[in-house]
């Protein structure tokens, strides 16, 4: 059963586990799942108990098929343009906002590709992993200042500069150069990178959510991660999804991730203030922080602009008008959502 089957349906969709063994599943227990090296978990703000290792290390580690989309140069080609000119491109591309691995060639987020190492693939951490402005790394923060356009835009020069054919259409060229950097480009009287764009969600406090994906339409974290990385934002996996004993490790991990609390207390001032503008901006109307169970589903529409709660006699939750293009560039995902309705696998 492909995603697309699954996507709206009216109550939970029991599927059977694929009956051949996908890329990347321990063999039954014979070895030991891997797990990421000390060195990497000592980076880390927020590494997780021994029992979610395994799913921390596919988060870091595995490429779910992303590699076979062919839309970067292999893995050597990368690393040699790298170390061949570091004042240009930063240490694994840092330059680029990309973090050091300390176990790879590779920056986190880009790998040698699970199912086929000769191709670059990217895991989770490219878009769901963040240096905190007081120098913690953490696991499920989105990357704000990751300029993932321009570096595409840059790599595939490179590679064409070579001498080899363009991985990139001229119009994926023109769109990737014109699209937003870091942060939203709709905010306005701030210069900080660190709001968090809509393109990188947070993969934080799934525990305490009612509702899953950027614009609510799953009902539970399994469904939502699952037709992310297998449906319409992922590859063209021949199993479409994978076995159990494959996604659950990684779904009960990204169930732990919590939200950074700050090293020191919060100025008592701007909490007031935040608190005040969330109310004055009639956030609560949709979001309710104190009963989360209130949450609801927010229609998604193609044109803008956004309506709020109660504007719209066909729209009675308001709605939200993402641009689908923009969230597909952005993310090299080679699909785009066209139904909003919360569904579960």
């Amino acid at each position: 059963m492909g995603a697309c089957a699954l996507v709206g349906c009216d109550g939970d969709v029991s599927l059977e586990d694929a009956s051949t063994q996908d890329a990347g599943e321990p063999d039954g227990g014979a070895t030991p799942p891997p797990a990421l090296s000390e060195a990497m978990r000592a980076m880390l703000g927020n590494p997780v108990e021994a029992e979610h290792a395994y799913g921390e290390w596919m988060f870091y580690r595995e490429t779910w098929d992303s590699e076979q989309d062919g839309s970067l140069p292999p893995p050597e080609f990368l690393v040699e343009l790298w170390r061949s000119d570091p004042d240009r491109w930063g240490e694994q591309f840092s330059a680029y906002g990309f973090l050091v691995d300390p176990d790879d060639d590779l920056p986190i987020g880009l790998a040698r590709g699970t199912g086929d190492p000769t191709r670059t693939g990217r895991t989770c951490a490219i878009c769901h992993v963040a240096r905190l402005p007081d120098g913690r790394v953490w696991t499920g923060f989105p990357a704000v200042e990751l300029r993932i356009n321009q570096f595409a835009v840059d790599v595939d020069a490179a590679w064409v500069a070579a001498g080899n054919e363009p991985r990139l259409t001229p119009e994926d060229v023109e769109r990737r150069s014109l699209l937003p950097q870091p942060g939203i480009d709709s905010v306005t009287g701030s210069d900080s990178p660190y709001l968090a764009p809509v393109d990188f969600p947070f993969y934080l406090n799934f525990g305490r959510r009612s509702l899953f994906g950027s614009d609510g339409n799953a009902r539970d974290a399994r469904s939502a991660i699952l037709v992310s990385i297998f449906g319409f934002r992922g590859s063209d996996n021949p199993v479409p999804f994978p076995r159990d004993a494959r996604t659950e490790p990684f779904v009960d991990f990204l169930m732990t991730l919590e939200t950074p609390l700050p090293l020191e207390p919060p100025d008592a001032t701007l909490v007031e203030r935040g608190r005040a503008v969330f109310a004055e901006a009639r956030c609560d109307s949709c979001h309710h922080p104190e009963d989360q169970a209130e949450e609801r589903v927010v229609d998604w529409v193609e044109a803008g602009p956004e309506r709020l709660p109660g504007e719209d006699p066909d729209h009675p939750n308001g709605t939200i008008a993402t641009d689908g293009e923009r969230y597909q560039m952005t993310t090299f995902s080679g699909g785009v959502d066209e139904s909003r309705e919360a569904f579960a696998i």
